[in-house]
């Protein structure tokens, strides 16, 4: 019985290495390859071996025959990548590669060097992990918050857990003993880029893109007008977003503008019902909030037509998994549907729609639109534009970056970035992630991008381009006490971890978290006087 891939895929690729028979597509360098949003098994030439769900790492791999009622379409998804006329799907054929690069020739340096990596998403790990395999450097890992994780830990649907266990894998180069893990620190706020090229060899922006794209309309900043950047963040517990970003619900309708697979989670967190997501990891602050606010009638705003679709087929046909949901669809040449009151929950994709304002009417925003059968105006308690996002121009030219608005990402050259000269001569700088070739690609695209970037710093090592700096005793946290900046360490982050699972195990929930500072802090502070105890009483 063949394997199949659902929509848990975090496209790692582990699976494709071990496959004995080569019949996971696309695989890194083929076309599709970090497009894709899931991987595809071949029945025809699965050999049923195994090989690929024991190593994937967060547990999206399964026998055909045991696919439960809410997975069995994934068979279908599966075996359809193969159907077209070349022996794929045809869809991601002519979609570029985002990784980068193909896989590089695999040159190991030994050189002393001390290097720093900004940001603990994907792109940062899949880097830390390259960097441990292709040299002997120590790894400084900084990120902004004081969990490790980025958008595993916020960004990732809530109902998608599965996705999240790449976290585990991520967890073992925190306890690298060359990896010191430093958190709670932003950069250009708390240190410079010119600082930490004083103190490292290399600097590796993993810092993805945190600002959202506009549509450039009148109403945009209506006060019922938001972002999906801002909901996710809210939703996704990060600190300092507590407020809702939604408007109370008068008419329990929400209109999202985009129809990507962001626009999908979106659908999904808004309806699904209260018991469902609170089976969840999502912050307490959104499932209390939703508890009392319901816009369980969705409808997604599409420009172009059906075919041409931003989400990804796996992930509409996964609608059909909600119990109680009305899907309808809606393309371009079909005349706007009527919106009358809807038992239940419901979403509605209406593709042909062009935006052309935003009209805020106190209790509720007008969302005027052109479609295929003239002008109309669709009223909703709140508007989520959800159209991808970039690095942000501001902050990029605070740093010293160049931004390349093209791509909405830094610019650099094979990964290496040239910076405007406020940076230590000598001191490399590089990007990988987002951060590098713009917010597209799923998790697992990361990985080849990381490669190719680290493949870059090792042949500016070996071609004497990087010049370490003069070594001090100080080190990174040193100089952020000095400036009455607190910290966490690896120990901390472990500490926060292990208290929500423990949280979320008295709640049935993978994990409860937490969504202040202060919280966090207190939590982490604990957890290092706790791991010192300890080793007091053992020593």
């Amino acid at each position: 019985m063949p394997f199949a891939i659902t929509n848990s895929c975090c496209t790692d690729a582990a699976c494709v290495r071990v496959c004995p028979v080569g019949c996971i597509h696309p695989a890194p360098g083929e076309p599709g390859f970090g497009t894709s949003e899931i991987l595809h098994i071949d029945p025809a030439s699965c050999i049923d071996c195994g090989a690929c769900a024991d190593a994937c790492p967060v547990g999206a791999i399964f026998p055909v025959d045991r696919l439960g009622a809410h997975d069995a379409i994934y068979a279908d998804i599966n075996a359809g990548y193969y159907s077209g006329p070349s022996g794929s799907s045809g869809s991601d054929e002519a979609r570029p590669d985002p990784s980068g690069a193909a896989a590089p020739q695999r040159r190991h340096i030994a050189d002393d060097l001390d290097v720093a990596v900004v940001g603990t998403g994907p792109a940062g790990m899949y880097t830390v992990n390259e960097l441990l395999a292709r040299t002997e450097a120590r790894i400084t890992l900084i990120d902004e918050h004081l969990t490790p994780g980025g958008l595993v830990r916020s960004g990732v649907a809530p109902d998608h857990p599965h996705t999240k266990q790449i976290e585990r894998a991520f967890a073992l180069a925190l306890r690298h003993p060359r990896v010191e893990f430093v958190g709670g620190v932003r950069l250009g706020r708390d240190v410079t880029l010119a600082e930490l090229g004083e103190q490292f060899a290399a600097v590796f922006l993993a810092t993805g893109a945190g600002a959202a794209r506009r549509l450039g309309i009148d109403g945009e900043d209506a006060p019922r007008v938001t972002s999906a950047l801002d909901v996710v963040r809210w939703s996704g517990g990060v600190p300092g977003f507590d407020a809702s970003p939604l408007a109370e619900a008068n008419l329990g309708r929400a209109v999202v503008v985009g129809t990507g697979n962001v626009g999908l989670d979106l659908a999904r967190l808004l309806t699904l019902s209260p018991d469902e997501l609170g089976r969840t990891d999502v912050a307490d602050r959104t499932l209390d909030w939703l508890r009392v606010h319901r816009l369980d009638d969705v409808v997604l705003l599409g420009r172009g037509d059906a075919a041409h679709a931003a989400y990804t087929e796996a992930e509409f046909r996964a609608l059909d998994r909600i119990p109680g949901l009305t899907v309808r669809l809606v393309d371009a040449d079909e005349p706007t549907p009527s919106f009358e009151p809807h038992a239940g929950a419901r979403i509605t994709v209406v593709f042909g729609s062009r935006i052309e304002q935003f009209v805020d009417h106190g209790g509720h925003v007008g969302v005027r639109v052109e479609r295929v059968d003239g002008p109309a105006q669709l009223d909703a308690d709140v508007v989520i534009t959800s159209l991808g996002y970039d690095v942000d121009a501001v902050g990029a030219t605070t740093l010293g970056l160049p931004h390349d608005p093209a791509t909405g990402a830094y610019r650099h050259e094979g990964g290496r970035v040239v910076t405007t000269g406020a940076v230590r001569d000598g001191a490399g700088i590089y990007v990988t992630g987002w951060a590098k070739r713009g917010a597209r690609g799923g998790i697992g695209a990361n990985r080849l991008c990381a490669a190719a970037t680290v493949q870059t710093f090792v042949d500016d090592v070996a071609g004497g381009v990087i010049v370490s700096p003069k070594r001090t005793r100080d080190t990174l946290r040193d100089a952020l006490r000095l400036k009455g900046i607190s910290t966490t360490d690896a120990r901390g982050a472990r500490a926060i971890d292990r208290a929500e699972r423990s949280r979320g195990e008295a709640a049935d929930r993978p994990r409860v978290k937490f969504v202040t500072t202060d919280e966090l802090a207190r939590t982490a502070a604990r957890g290092r006087r706790l791991s010192v105890r300890g080793r007091s009483a053992r020593g």
